[in-house]
């Protein structure tokens, strides 16, 4: 799940830098048509949500929530770097080799 999260944030800030502006909408589409029928459930429920709490940000934490309910295993080292890039911030540094502009997930060292 969390590789997913961070595939689909990275697409959004490679569009952002040649100009194309993404809005949370945009993402929260793309990160949950990706998602499996295992899924649908949660889907369903998002919307129900009011339009102030569909956020990427609080859609991730929500989904994370979820992964972790379907028998995922989303560590707080990669929830914490998938909440800061929902934020808009790049990861600073890979926990893995320590070089920055990626997390662990993508590391291929």
């Amino acid at each position: 799940m969390s590789a997913w999260i961070s595939h689909v944030k990275g697409m959004a800030l490679d569009l952002e830098d040649v100009g194309v502006t993404m809005d949370d909408e945009d993402q929260i589409l793309a990160l949950t048509t990706g998602l499996d029928k295992s899924y649908d459930s949660f889907v369903i429920s998002l919307d129900s949500m009011a339009t102030a709490d569909l956020t990427f940000t609080h859609v991730v934490n929500c989904l994370l929530n979820e992964d972790i309910r379907q028998g995922g295993s989303a560590s707080e080292e990669v929830h914490t770097a998938l909440v800061s890039s929902a934020q808009g911030r790049r990861p600073s540094v890979c926990f893995q080799c320590g070089k920055e502009g990626h997390i662990r997930a993508f590391c291929k060292e």
